[in-house]
């Protein structure tokens, strides 16, 4: 076995394992629950989310650029987000 830094292993391939999740919400279940219950909660107690609709458009433009970047083959900047 050899190592790359103070924390990182690097596994021969007979050694090498994962922990396939079949379904998606499966993997994810604690955080949907966290997040149903936090909105929940908000919305009975007139309270503000945690998390802003401006803060889930920022984390869809990424996701959005992040698409067209595999798409296209090339970096893009956040400048080209409203290009296309």
């Amino acid at each position: 076995m050899r190592t790359c830094a103070d924390t990182d292993v690097i596994l021969p391939p007979h050694r090498v394992w994962n922990d396939h999740v079949y379904r998606f919400l499966d993997r994810f279940r604690e955080a949907y629950l966290e997040e149903l219950t936090h909105f929940v909660e908000c919305v009975s107690l007139d309270r503000r989310p945690k998390v802003s609709g401006e803060d889930g458009r920022a984390a869809l433009v990424l996701a959005l650029l992040a698409a067209r970047s595999y798409q296209e083959g090339r970096p893009l900047s956040l400048d080209e987000a409203s290009q296309r």
